[in-house]
């Protein structure tokens, strides 16, 4: 398809762009090492510890020059099937930085290679550079309300505020729903960001293919590595392309070669899916971490999350379409209407739409997308990406919340073109105002993330409440004891005990839970360290628990340990934390290490 030529400033500008946001991504990281105690380990994440943990496990069993990987945080047979590109070279890469530096980098270099991709992509539009630098901005740091009704921690908020009128007392989804969103992802989350990066590559070839067999190869390959390193974005890409199937066809645009060419860009990820499904038909683990219910939140929180973004993109597609072409914009707003009635009378602990009901749902989104007869491929794969984007996390299916990657991203862009033409008719001073504040309400939630990721670092907190940024100096030193223990290593270490504050929120817990950190950054299985990785997880934490609890028998203990089937015991010393239920446990094997808080015993067979 033809596009816009590109200008140089443009291009400055992006890079800048990607400078500026990679540099404010890395804001904290920089802050927390210059600030680490001296002897700690700073894991250089403070959000969703836990999972960056399951992450860090792969790489480091990549380190170990393993290429297929097993699941660290159960303590089952399994056949150590999972191949994962992505963490196999940030594994490799931190044989070199070590594990949080290396996943760091891989956080940073993507996010930075993610702009200037959706600097290429916003370039295609025929649109002026002034447009297009503010697309750019609001398509980066854009969010909804959720900085007027911030929470630090859970989902829920909390103290009086206007946003509860719209979410239903759900948090606006821009607080915590990091993959939704851009810059979120490049604060916290690598792995998101090299996959907006391949669905970005992916979509920018089917419009390509439209005139051009030269798109087929980097779209097939972007599939192949999407499939295996974030399946669930290849569906939400299958998605989106039959939204953009169905607006083609409203608009008669569609032509058989370029359905045939996307069709072979869709069959990249036919050999990885043939490889998921022959690990999750032979590893039962992976069975049970796949079954684990992830329901998407309330719709209301949704709404939250991308209302003042909706509101300007809604209002620009109503400006523009014609009478005749009008009755998308009706089926749009009442598709979203529908789904917020839904979520306010009837929200189960579940699936809020059941199959039929989501097919009938996503059967008046295809209408709505042939109704509109946009002639323009690039601007109907935006309302594609937009609609289906907020009916394809409600695909009945576990997991589903994974669907909702890169969400904002189509309602920022066409919020920007509304934003730019509403503002054209004033004065350059009046506008600079005016573009400036609406900037400063659209993306004030990216501010507050910052700050978030700053506090929890000065409490050392993660959201998860368990667990902390900063690993003291005996905790580090038992990793590295950890480390150097031959043969397989089960470990179980105390699940931890939070710091509640008056008032609501949390600070360093008591008692940390390094029960993932074991697992991650060493090599062992652990017994109850996740809870979507362990099978059973609320069985065995509470087992974990009362291993180091006095009170019981030295059978029952015996018992439980034998059960969990641990080699080692990282047991935190009664005398550093009397405020929780503790047992000295050092009959029970050899110490190989003591100092401050925590002593590691391997278990006398």
């Amino acid at each position: 398809m033809s596009s816009a030529p590109v200008s140089i400033g443009f291009r400055r500008f992006c890079l800048w762009l990607a400078g500026a946001a990679v540099l404010l991504s890395a804001l904290p990281v920089i802050i927390g090492l210059l600030s680490s105690p001296e002897g700690a380990l700073y894991l250089q994440q403070q959000i969703a510890l836990d999972d960056q943990m399951v992450y860090a496990a792969w790489m480091q069993q990549a380190s170990d020059g393993a290429l297929f990987f097993d699941n660290r945080f159960a303590i089952e047979d399994q056949p150590g099937l999972t191949f994962h590109a992505y963490f196999l070279v940030l594994g490799w890469l931190s044989k070199l930085t070590g594990i949080p530096t290396a996943l760091t980098i891989g956080r940073l270099l993507f996010g930075f290679l993610f702009v200037f991709l959706l600097g290429r992509f916003v370039g295609r539009f025929k649109i002026e550079t002034s447009t297009k630098r503010l697309v750019m901005v609001i398509a980066v740091f854009g969010g909804g309300l959720g900085f007027a009704a911030w929470e630090t921690f859970g989902r829920e908020i909390l103290g009086g505020s206007l946003v509860s009128v719209v979410t239903g007392g759900h948090l606006p989804t821009d607080v915590w729903q990091t993959e939704a969103f851009v810059f979120p992802s490049m604060l916290v989350n690598g792995l998101f960001m090299i996959s907006l990066c391949l669905i970005l590559i992916v979509l920018t070839a089917i419009l390509d293919a439209r005139e051009s067999k030269r798109a087929i190869l980097p779209g097939f390959a972007a599939m192949f590595l999407l499939m295996n390193i974030h399946s669930y974005d290849v569906l939400l890409i299958a998605l989106v392309s039959v939204g953009l199937l169905a607006a083609m066809i409203g608009s008669k645009q569609l032509t058989k070669a370029w359905l045939g060419r996307c069709l072979i860009i869709g069959s990249g990820a036919i050999l990885p899916a043939v490889w998921f499904l022959k690990v999750i038909s032979e590893d039962p683990v992976f069975q049970a971490r796949a079954a684990t219910e992830t329901y998407t939140g309330d719709f209301r929180g949704i709404l939250g999350g991308l209302l003042p973004l909706m509101v300007l993109a809604m209002l620009g597609l109503w400006r523009r379409l014609k009478d005749r072409q009008k009755l998308g914009f009706y089926i749009s707003a009442g598709v979203v209407a529908g789904l917020y009635i839904l979520s306010s009378v009837y929200h189960p602990d579940g699936y809020l739409l059941s199959g039929i009901l989501w097919a009938s749902v996503t059967l008046f989104v295809l209408v709505a997308l042939c109704s509109m007869e946009e002639d323009r491929p690039i601007h109907a794969l935006l309302w594609s990406w937009a609609l289906i984007g907020l009916t394809a996390p409600y695909f009945p299916m576990l997991f589903q919340r994974k669907l909702s990657m890169g969400m904002a991203i189509p309602w920022a862009i066409l919020a920007a073109f509304e934003l730019a033409e509403l503002t054209k008719r004033l004065k350059p001073s009046e506008r600079r105002l005016a573009v400036g504040l609406a900037c400063l309400v659209l993306c004030a939630t990216s501010v507050r993330w910052i700050a978030r990721e700053l506090n929890l670092q000065s409490l050392n907190v993660s959201n998860t409440t368990l667990h902390s940024p900063y690993l003291s100096k005996s905790a580090a030193k038992a990793i590295e004891e950890l480390r150097n223990e031959e043969g397989r290593v089960v470990i179980v270490a105390s699940p931890g005990y939070p710091t509640q504050l008056e008032g609501g929120g949390f600070t360093e817990p008591y008692l940390p839970d390094l029960n993932p950190m074991l697992a991650g950054l060493t090599g062992s299985y652990a017994f109850a360290g996740h809870w979507s990785e362990t099978p059973v997880y609320a069985e065995r934490r509470r087992d974990a628990l009362s291993i180091f609890m006095p009170g019981i028998s030295a059978e029952k203990r015996l018992e439980l340990i034998e059960t969990s089937e641990a080699t080692h015991l990282l047991a935190p010393l009664p005398s550093a934390f009397p405020k929780v239920p503790l047992t000295d446990l050092r009959q029970w094997g050899e110490v190989l290490f003591v100092e401050d808080e925590w002593m590691l015993i391997r278990i006398r067979r």
